[in-house]
C-alpha cells in the first residue's frame, strides 16, 4: 500500500490532507492585466477548504456585487476565484484572496500574496526629444558621422508603462544601446511615463534613414505606436574623379573633361590644383580642355572641404601626346668633311612620347637610302667619299599604335681630300673574248679635281685623253649623280691574248694620290691565278720605278770599281805580295834569284803578256801580278 502511495505523491498528498483536514493553497492569484471594459478572473483555489472565502482590494474587504464582482468557481470545492466584470480604473489595484481557519482552534487560515490587477490605460502617442527639445515627427535628427548621438523617446500616461524599442530603418537596435526608465505620472496616479534614451554612433550609411521609436502596449488597438525622424548624418566629403583618359590623348585632336564628384553632407567646396603650381587652378567641379594641348599636361588634384572636414585628394595625370617635329639639324646645311677625319651631325626634335631618331643617307648614284644611325647625334668616323651625300634626320613617335614621323631638311656632306677609288663599284677582274674591245672603267672621287690621271701596264704609261695604237685612255667623265666623282676609262681595241695583264689607274690631286689595278683576262689565254685585291702598296711597280732601280745599281757598281782601284794604288791590298810569296813557295823548279825583266813599254799589251811556256802556272801568275803593278805605277806617272 505504501509503495503504491510513494509512486503517486499527489494522491498521497490529497489523502493526507483529507485525513488531517489542513487547508493549503492549490493556486494563488497572480498579476493580471485587463483592457478597459474587459473581464478578468483572479484565481484562488484551496485544498481541503473548510473555511470561508473572501477578497481584499488595496487592503480593504471587497464584497460581491452582481454584474460587477462575482464568484468564478465552486467555493465548496475549494475554488474561491473572483470574476471582475466591466473592468475600469476603479478596479485597478492590489488584490488578495483570504480563507478563514477550518475551526477556531485550527491555525490554517490562508492569505494569498498580493496580485496586482492592472486595468490597462493606453499611453499617449510617443514623442522624441533632443536636448530637451521635442523633435517633430518626420523632421531631421542631425548627428555627425562616427560621433555618438543622443535622442530620447517618451511614452506618457500609460498603464502599465509602454515597452519602448528603437529601429534604424527596419533593423532593431540592441537593448544594450538604450535603457528605459518608468516613473509614475505626477498629475495622474496609476499611469506611467516610460523614458528611453538612445546613445548610438551613427555612420554615413545611416544618412536619410528613418530612426523610429516604437511604444508597445496592449491597450493600443494596433498593440504599438511609433514616432520617427529622418537621420541627417553629416560627414566629411569624399571625392571621385570622372573623365580620366583611358588611352592616349593627342594634341589638337581630343577633348578632355574632368569632373570632381563629391559625396558630402553638408555640401562641400571643390578646389583643383596642378602639381608644381602654387595657385589654385579652378574652383569649379568640372574642368574642360577643348581641345587639349601640350600645355595642359600635368597632374591635376581635386579635393573638397565642408564644415565636418576635408576629403583625401585624388589625382589624375594628363599626358598630352603630340606629333614629332624636327626643330633643328646641324651644324650647318652644308658640312665639309676632310677625308679620313670625322664629323658630327646633330638633330633636335620634340615629341611626346620622346622621339626616336633615325639618320638616313641618300645615296645619289643608286637613288637608294642607307640608315646611318639611331641617335640624336651621328658621328661619321674615318670619312670617305662614300659618306658624301644628303643626310636626313627622321624623328618618329608612336601615338595610339600609329607611328608618326617628321623629316628634317637635308644636310649636305661634302668630302674634301686625296682621290679615292670607289672600289665597291669596280670589278676587280674582267674577261673579254679575243678580238673584242675591252673597256676598263674605274670610278673615283676627288675634291679638289685631280691634276693627273694615267693608266699603266707593263712598261707603258698613258695619260687620260691620249691614245697609243690600240689603247685609248678617254678623258675623265664627271658623274652625273655624285658630285666630285669621275669615271676613268681605258679602251683596248681588238684584244689579244697578249693583253691579259693588270691595268693600273693612277690618280693624283693636291691632297694626295690613289691607285687601283684591274685584271684583264682574254679568253684563250693561259689561265693565271685569280688576282687578289691588294692594297696600293702591294700593286705592280711602275716602269719609272724600275728605271730608277737600274740607275741606282749602276751607280753602286761604279763606286765599287773605284774603291778597288784605289786599294791597288795605295798598296793596301796585299794580293801581289802574297801572290809572289805563294808562287815562290809553291814552285821549287824556279830560280829565286831570277828577276823578271822590267817592261819597256806598258802600253803595248804584247810586252806584258806572259808566255805559256816561260814558267809554271804559279810563275805565270807572279809575273802577271808584277807587270800589273808596274803598269799601275806608270799610269800614275
Amino acid at each position: 500500500m505504501l509503495a503504491r502511495l510513494a509512486a503517486r505523491p499527489l494522491l498521497l498528498f490529497l489523502l493526507l490532507q483529507g485525513c488531517f483536514g489542513t487547508q493549503t493553497w492549490n493556486q494563488e492569484p497572480v498579476r493580471t492585466e485587463v483592457n478597459p471594459e474587459g473581464n478578468a478572473v483572479l484565481a484562488c483555489k484551496v485544498y481541503n477548504k473548510q473555511g470561508t472565502c473572501s477578497w481584499q482590494k488595496d487592503g480593504k474587504p471587497q464584497g460581491m456585487f452582481v454584474g460587477k464582482y462575482e464568484w468564478a468557481g465552486d467555493r465548496e470545492a475549494g475554488d474561491c476565484s473572483i470574476r471582475i466584470l466591466d473592468a475600469g480604473e476603479v478596479d485597478d489595484g492590489d488584490w488578495e484572496c483570504q480563507v478563514t481557519a477550518s475551526t477556531f482552534a485550527a491555525h490554517d487560515a490562508l492569505t494569498s500574496r498580493i496580485a496586482q490587477l492592472i486595468v490597462r490605460v493606453a499611453p499617449k502617442h510617443p514623442v522624441l526629444e533632443v536636448d530637451s527639445q521635442q523633435v517633430t515627427a518626420g523632421h531631421n535628427f542631425t548627428v555627425v558621422e562616427n560621433r555618438p548621438g543622443t535622442i530620447k523617446c517618451l511614452s506618457r500616461y500609460g498603464n502599465p508603462p509602454a515597452e519602448i524599442k528603437w529601429f534604424i530603418g527596419e533593423e532593431e537596435l540592441p537593448q544594450e544601446e538604450y535603457g528605459q526608465t518608468n516613473v509614475t505620472e505626477m498629475d495622474k496616479q496609476k499611469t506611467w511615463m516610460a523614458v528611453s534614451v538612445l546613445q548610438h554612433t551613427f555612420s554615413k550609411a545611416d544618412h536619410n534613414t528613418p530612426l523610429r521609436c516604437v511604444a508597445v502596449h496592449q491597450a493600443y488597438q494596433t498593440k504599438s505606436q511609433s514616432v520617427e525622424v529622418l537621420m541627417d548624418v553629416q560627414y566629411a566629403p569624399s571625392v571621385t574623379l570622372e573623365g580620366a583618359p583611358g588611352e592616349d590623348i593627342e594634341e589638337g585632336v581630343d577633348n578632355v573633361v574632368l569632373r570632381c564628384l563629391v559625396d558630402s553632407n553638408p555640401g562641400a567646396n571643390v578646389v583643383w590644383r596642378v602639381n608644381g603650381q602654387t595657385d589654385v587652378f579652378s574652383f569649379q567641379r568640372e574642368v574642360r580642355f577643348n581641345p587639349v594641348s601640350r600645355k595642359h599636361s600635368g597632374t591635376y588634384t581635386c579635393e573638397a572641404r565642408n564644415a565636418v572636414g576635408g576629403s583625401d585628394p585624388i589625382s589624375v595625370k594628363i599626358d598630352v601626346k603630340y606629333r614629332p617635329r624636327v626643330l633643328q639639324v646641324g651644324p650647318a646645311p652644308l658640312v665639309t668633311a676632310t677625308l679620313h677625319n670625322h664629323t658630327l651631325l646633330e638633330c633636335i626634335a620634340e615629341a611626346n612620347p620622346p622621339p626616336q631618331y633615325t639618320w638616313i643617307q641618300m645615296i645619289p648614284d643608286t637613288q637608294k637610302t642607307e640608315v646611318r644611325g639611331h641617335n640624336a647625334t651621328l658621328l661619321l668616323e674615318d670619312v670617305t667619299y662614300e659618306h658624301q651625300g644628303e643626310y636626313v634626320c627622321v624623328a618618329s613617335s608612336v601615338i595610339r599604335e600609329q607611328t608618326l614621323e617628321d623629316r628634317s631638311e637635308p644636310i649636305i656632306v661634302e668630302v674634301v681630300g686625296a682621290p679615292q677609288v670607289l672600289r665597291y663599284t669596280v670589278e676587280r677582274n674582267m674577261q673579254v673574248e679575243k678580238g673584242q674591245d675591252a673597256v676598263i672603267q674605274i670610278v673615283f672621287c676627288s675634291d679638289p679635281r685631280p691634276f693627273s690621271t694615267s693608266w699603266e701596264w707593263g712598261s707603258l704609261r698613258l695619260e687620260a685623253g691620249n691614245g697609243r695604237g690600240r689603247y685609248v685612255a678617254e678623258n675623265l667623265a664627271q658623274q652625273d649623280v655624285r658630285e666630285d666623282c669621275y669615271s676613268a676609262k681605258l679602251r683596248v681595241q681588238g684584244v689579244d691574248v697578249t693583253d691579259s695583264r693588270d691595268y693600273i689607274l693612277n690618280v693624283q690631286n693636291d691632297k694626295g694620290a690613289d691607285r687601283y689595278a684591274v685584271g684583264l683576262r682574254v679568253n684563250g689565254h693561259v689561265a693565271k691565278p685569280p688576282l687578289q685585291r691588294v692594297p696600293p702598296s702591294a700593286e705592280p711597280v711602275s716602269m719609272s720605278t724600275v728605271i730608277g732601280i737600274v740607275i741606282a745599281c749602276l751607280v753602286i757598281l761604279v763606286l765599287v770599281t773605284l774603291i778597288v782601284l784605289y786599294a791597288f794604288k795605295t798598296e793596301k791590298w796585299c794580293f801581289s805580295q802574297q801572290s809572289k810569296e805563294s808562287c815562290n813557295r809553291g814552285c821549287p823548279a824556279s830560280n829565286p834569284n831570277q828577276v823578271s825583266p822590267e817592261p819597256e813599254d806598258w802600253s803595248s799589251p804584247t810586252k806584258y803578256a806572259v808566255p805559256s811556256d816561260e814558267r809554271g802556272s804559279c810563275g805565270r801568275v807572279a809575273l802577271h801580278a808584277d807587270r800589273l803593278e808596274q803598269g799601275l805605277q806608270d799610269g800614275d806617272d
